[in-house]
Order: C-alpha cells, then structure tokens, then sequence
C-alpha cells in the first residue's frame, strides 16, 4: 500500500480579511466576543470542508489532522496507482477552489511492501507506481520514513528507527538537565526526568511499543544512566535502584498503556481504530 501526505502552506483570503477587521474594533470586550464567534464559525466551517474533502476523494481512504492530508490506497495493479493519482489531483483542486494553499514540496509517499522478493520489482508496473506526480509538474519521490504527529513511521513497518531516535532526544534532554541543575537530590532529580525525559520515552507508546530485544534496552538505558546520577544511588544495581526510588521499569510502564488503552477500546471511552476483536473466555476473562 502507498500513503501521501500533504500540508497546507496558507488559509483563505476572506478569513484573512475578516481578522485584519478585528483590530479596528476600539471595544477590546466586543473584539473578545467576537473573535470567539468567529472562531467557532471557522471551526464548523473546517469541519464541513474536511467532510467535503472526503466525499470528493473516490478511490483512497482520508486521514485529515489540522494542517495535514493524508491519502491511503493498496496498490495491487496499475490502475490502483492511477486511481491513487487521480484522488491527489481531486485533493488539490478542492484546495484550490477552498482558497487553500498546498505545500507542494511538503509532499511525501511512503510504500509499505509486505513482499519485498526480486520477482515483485521485475513487475512492468511496480517502479511506475513507485513515483507520483503533482499538477504542477512536480515528482513526489518515496522516502524511507515520514513523521507522522510526531511518530516516526517507516516503510518496512519497523518502530526500530522511531525507538532510536526517541532514546537519543531523551539522552539529550537527560544530558541538558544534568548540566542545568547541579543538584542531585532524589527531589529534584525524579522531578527534572519525570517532567522532562520520560515523557519523552512514553509518548503515544501504546502504538510503537518494542519487542525487539535491542530496541527495549535502548530505551531503558536512558533510565539506567539517569538514575545512576542520583545522589546515594551509584552503588546500586538498576532494580535495586527502581526499588528504592519506587520507580518500574520503562518496559512494564508501556505494558500497562497498552492494556489502559485496549480497556478504553473495550468500553468505548476511545475509538477502536484498529478494530480489534474482544472475545470472553470462561476461565481467561476478555
């Protein structure tokens, strides 16, 4: 399957306009009111438009999150790549016609092969369908990885350069408070990596959750080397340390989002966007 992604680079001149009014207004409570009714105009008015996006969209399933487009189609044939075209030629003429800018070079493709043979790339069709082409003459070349809400997804659906990637920003903010702050009390050092690094280490981990053995300690040494700072601690091994500072392990904090988030799933609280299937069990439970 093959997914674009496209952002917008500007909004519409009438909602321009109508702003640039609010400044003259000398009542600075009536500008308030105002500016909030226009705002929640605005909203609707998006929420409407993005209904209408999809309904032009024929061929591809949508994804829209604020500036953000995204088209998704499985290519089993040269006319599913045609179709996928045809849909990105629609998404910008409807942004043409919203009065609504693309960002053009802001394009991305991403493949997700599931059989990555040598006989599936002697295919006639399969490096046709492998580069798209924007009205305005420009080639959407595909790219190993794209940033997604501040995911990192790869093409061969591995969350190993994503984990990487996490661990090193969290070693970089570790290292940024260890020189900010000189103190090294259990205080002051479990509030600066509560705040600061593990959040970082935990963002949206129900989804990219490691099982690979490499990538669950990259992840846990960011922990292991903090805590190691800590005043008193330095002789201690990492679970005696945890013991002690009443903290678990990154590994087993992940393993209880993932089961709050499919509890939340189970009940309704969240949407089950991966439609996953709860069966009872008499002995086991769901």
């Amino acid at each position: 399957s093959s997914g674009i992604n496209a952002e917008y680079g500007g909004v519409g001149h009438g909602e321009l306009g109508s702003v640039q009014l609010l400044s003259r207004e000398p009542n600075t409570r009536c500008t308030l009111e105002f500016s909030i009714c226009y705002l929640v105009n605005n909203f609707a008015q998006m929420l409407h438009r993005c209904a209408d996006l999809q309904s032009r969209v024929l061929h591809c399933d949508t994804g829209t999150f604020a500036d953000d487009t995204k088209l998704q189609k499985a290519i089993v044939s040269e006319e599913s790549g045609k179709d996928l075209q045809a849909d990105l030629e629609r998404v910008v003429e409807w942004s043409a016609a919203n009065s609504m800018v693309l960002h053009e070079d802001k394009f991305e493709v991403v493949h997700y092969e599931l059989n990555k043979t040598s006989l599936l790339r002697e295919l006639p069709f399969h490096n046709e369908l492998r580069s798209y082409v924007t009205p305005a003459g420009n080639n959407i070349n595909p790219t190993k990885s794209v940033r997604d809400l501040g995911i990192l997804i790869s093409d061969d659906c591995s969350w190993t350069p994503h984990v990487m990637k996490t661990s090193s920003e969290a070693r970089r903010m570790a290292a940024w408070a260890l020189r900010a702050f000189k103190d090294r009390s259990v205080n002051t050092m479990l509030t600066l990596y509560k705040s600061l690094v593990r959040c970082k280490l935990e963002y949206c981990s129900p989804l990219w959750s490691p099982y690979l053995i490499g990538d669950i300690q990259a992840l846990e040494s960011v922990q292991r080397q903090f805590t190691r700072r800590i005043e008193g601690m330095a002789h201690l091994d990492y679970w005696e340390r945890l013991k002690k500072l009443r903290l678990m392990s990154l590994q087993r904090r992940r393993e209880r989002y993932t089961i709050i988030q499919m509890w939340k799933s189970y009940v309704g609280a969240s949407p089950n966007s991966t439609n996953t299937r709860f069966y009872h069990h008499e002995r086991l439970g769901i």
